[in-house]
């Protein structure tokens, strides 16, 4: 109740602040440029195997983070089983995260059965898009080779549950958004907790490094 009064406030004021919870870092009005990711995009739609998709960075510590699951074994492919199967989506890997605030950079959610219905209903008009072939592509970030869901994460569990290798778009340059690397420097102060992000970003600057060092020879 405090959280949700806190974040219409700072929405008001258009402000973010970051804070540390048990489970890692959270951020009250996410400003970030989620919503500007068709505009990075870098080269055309491409079709990319389940197998081949992990996900990506959440903010999470070590030993609550998603970070390099594949999408095969993440809650989220679980999750679309359930909803398929007509199964107890409360005893889900993904409800339990949610509830908790372990399942991605979100507070804690109370789930009630308008959330379930919700899920539900988004279930049955993404799986209808994707067998229309009219879904929006994954979005991916690829770094030292990886491609890793920077959004879309429903979208490619149930198109690989469908045995579909998902339509994706490649938004590699949201992984520089300032906000990124303003959780990168908190967590820098607890790095023994965040070993998978240290080595994700220390991914990304060898890339850039890289970059830098084919273009001076070049």
């Amino acid at each position: 109740m405090i959280k949700s009064i806190i974040n219409r406030f700072c929405k008001r004021l258009d402000i973010s602040v970051l804070y540390e919870s048990a489970a890692g870092i959270k951020c009250l009005n996410n400003i970030s440029v989620n919503n500007l990711h068709q505009y990075l995009a870098s080269g055309g739609i491409q079709s990319l195997r389940a197998e081949n998709l992990y996900m990506c960075m959440d903010r999470l510590k070590d030993p609550y983070t998603l970070l390099y699951t594949n999408i095969l074994d993440s809650p989220h492919f679980e999750l679309m089983q359930i909803l398929r199967d007509g199964g107890d989506i409360m005893c889900s890997a993904y409800i339990k995260r949610l509830i908790r605030g372990t399942l991605d950079p979100r507070s804690p959610i109370r789930v009630d059965h308008r959330y379930i219905q919700s899920l539900r209903n988004t279930f049955e008009s993404k799986i209808n898009s994707i067998r229309a072939g009219t879904y929006n592509p994954v979005e991916v970030i690829v770094v030292s080779g990886q491609y890793f869901v920077g959004d879309g994460r429903h979208t490619a569990a149930l198109c690989a549950l469908e045995g579909i290798a998902p339509k994706c778009i490649d938004i590699s340059p949201v992984v520089y958004d300032t906000f990124n690397w303003w959780c990168y420097r908190k967590m820098l102060k607890e790095r023994n907790s965040y070993k998978k992000h240290m080595q994700f970003f220390d991914s990304v600057m060898a890339g850039i490094d890289g970059q830098r060092n084919l273009s001076i020879t070049a």
